[in-house]
């Protein structure tokens, strides 16, 4: 940790210690900031590494050019925190091997918190990064790719098999990916145990992203308390919502769509029933949902309709500062019938 001076690795360095497991090379090459590269049977024989086994490894290798795609192809007992802030400021990194971490099913709660966070020259996330993963579950892709301001593609497939993704799952995930423009619409496919903060800021101040696909949610129907919070926070590029984006999220409770379009100044309408029916939603269920959009100028019609338990700060400045809006579209309340407490405060 700490030796600045270091350009490379020797291939056999962790030969002959197959015996290391749990925290075996935590931040073993932090802040080793002229290191270029990694020899591609480094860790070919730890084959017992577990739980935070790779926790901040390669952390602010600034100099760090490219990852081996085998570099951890051995490495099949990982657990918890496996991979937690692996790569974290590895400012010079471009692109991710694809595959780099299929198959690591042994890998459960923060297996990839923040691995890739502020990688500001990653441009793609290569494809099947973390296929099959099956057991990976609560905070599982926390801040994952966070402050990657050059990402422009998610891969294919990249969370194909991730079916235990539960608690915090996608929280934060691509905060901050100033220059996605799209995302897949099959990104969250595989994920259907997501529950409460699920989708948290996900991609939040993704400033460039134009559009979201209809069925970008279609399989997470287990979302609940806080779990579409700030999920576009300020996507300023964003200039439409599809009309059945939560159709089937239908288990949403408190604070599920907190902010969840906030600052989204390229937005100019809401298309009808974008919200409606949703009767599990409760305590600020809509708070500053759509603040400081300042492009809007039509709100649907019927968009909460039925929202039959939404209770305080229900609306809490859900409109507070839409400075275009212009036409505000019928029965939009209509049914929300158990308000209480600052229930339309400044909305």
């Amino acid at each position: 940790n700490g030796c600045t001076a270091i350009t490379s690795i020797p291939t056999d360095l962790f030969r002959y210690n197959t015996l290391v497991s749990t925290e075996a090379f935590y931040n073993t090459f932090g802040y080793c900031v002229s290191l270029t590269s990694i020899p591609a049977n480094l860790f070919r024989y730890n084959t017992l590494v577990s739980t935070s086994g790779f926790y901040q490894t390669f952390y602010n290798c600034a100099g760090l050019t490219s990852i081996p795609a085998d570099l951890f192809r051995y490495n099949n007992a990982v657990t918890t925190s496996g991979f937690y802030q692996t790569f974290y400021n590895c400012y010079s990194l471009t692109t991710i091997p694809d595959g780099l971490f299929s198959g690591k099913t042994s890998i459960t709660t923060s297996g990839f918190n923040g691995t890739f966070r502020n990688c500001t020259n990653l441009t793609s996330t290569g494809n099947y990064t973390f296929r099959g993963c099956s057991n990976v579950s609560t905070s599982a892709f926390n801040a994952t790719f966070m402050g990657c301001s050059k990402l422009t593609t998610i891969g294919t497939d990249i969370f194909s098999g991730c079916t235990a993704v539960s608690t915090d799952g996608y929280d934060m995930t691509f905060w901050n990916c100033r220059s996605l423009t799209t995302i897949p619409t099959d990104l969250f496919r595989y994920s259907p145990n997501v529950s409460s903060s699920g989708f948290l800021g996900t991609f939040g101040i993704c400033s460039s992203l134009i559009s979201i696909p209809t069925d970008l949610f279609r399989y997470n129907t287990l979302v609940s308390s806080q779990g579409f919070y700030q999920t576009f926070y300020y996507c300023s590029g964003l200039t439409s919502i599809p009309t059945d984006l939560f159709k089937y999220n239908n288990s949403v409770t408190s604070s599920a769509f907190k902010e969840t379009f906030y600052g989204c100044t390229g937005v100019t309408s809401i298309p009808d029933n974008l919200f409606s029916g949703k009767t599990t939603i409760t305590t600020s269920g809509f708070y500053r949902t759509f603040m400081e959009c300042s492009s809007l100028t039509t709100i649907g019609n019927n968009i909460f309709k039925g929202c039959t338990n939404v209770s305080s700060d229900g609306f809490y400045q859900t409109f507070y500062n839409c400075s275009s809006l212009s036409t505000i579209g019928t029965s939009i309340f209509s049914g929300c019938t158990s308000l209480t407490t600052s229930g339309f405060y400044q909305t």
